[in-house]
């Protein structure tokens, strides 16, 4: 019995390819951008005669310009008794950078107990505006600080990776009186109040699913598993409990 012969057969599978030009996944998905960065020079003249013009804010101190490429933090003098707010203009050929574009943050660093405050509104196109607050002591040794906050928790390598060209910064400021700074802090203790509140509340809330654990010896919970349980449920609502 003669064995059947074995025939070689050639698939093209250039056919089967596309023809136009490859695309990356890159390409595909363009990088986010903050909605900020797509308003427009009208824009920010709006939220500039909103936030200064039109709260009573008057020009404090000379403009500082500079570059983005060699953005530092601007040393400012605070004092009791004033409302602050920076404005920032971009020059006209300034343009922020594809990782600032997806987020800018106003930090303001020295004032009262704070660590650091990001002050909104933000950015509006070519530039922005963000508010220090109304520091209820001297602040002779505050910051100012435009930083690209995106992944910075992670890694803060690149918070000054802004863009290219110039740009100018207007510290304003106006006056506000000891009532409406103690009806301020007032308004500050009982947000603070509310937020205690509700971190007491869920803090109990991951406690009872701790207690429930340990008395389910039906499904043989360990301690140790008990207590990943319940650092899982803290950890998950971000939460800092006694």
């Amino acid at each position: 019995m003669k064995k059947p012969a074995l025939v070689a057969i050639s698939i093209s599978f250039a056919a089967c390819l596309p023809t136009g030009p490859s695309q990356s996944a890159s390409a595909a998905y363009p990088a986010y951008t903050s909605p900020g960065f797509q308003q427009t020079q009208q824009d920010l003249d709006n939220l500039v005669a909103a936030e200064i013009e039109g709260k009573g804010y008057a020009a404090e101190g000379k403009p500082v310009q500079g570059t983005l490429e060699r953005f530092a933090p601007l040393p400012l003098s605070l004092a009791r008794g004033k409302c602050y707010k920076v404005v920032l203009r971009l020059d006209p050929n300034t343009q922020f950078s594809a990782h600032a574009r997806q987020g800018v943050g106003f930090v303001f660093k020295g004032i009262d107990q704070y660590g650091q405050v990001n002050g909104g509104p933000g950015i509006a196109g070519p530039g922005g505006v963000g508010s220090a607050g109304c520091p209820k002591q001297k602040a002779p040794s505050a910051t100012f600080d435009l930083q690209a906050t995106f992944g910075s928790a992670l890694d803060a390598s690149r918070i000054h990776d802004l863009g290219q060209g110039g740009y100018t910064v207007q510290l304003y400021s106006k006056p506000i009186s000891d009532a409406e700074l103690a009806a301020i802090q007032a308004d500050e203790n009982r947000q603070i109040a509310r937020q205690e509140a509700f971190m007491q509340q869920e803090c109990a809330a991951c406690a009872r699913k701790l207690d429930a654990c340990n008395a389910d010896w039906r499904r043989g919970a360990t301690r140790s598993m008990c207590e990943r349980d319940y650092s899982d449920c803290v950890m998950t609502r971000a939460l800092q409990c006694r």
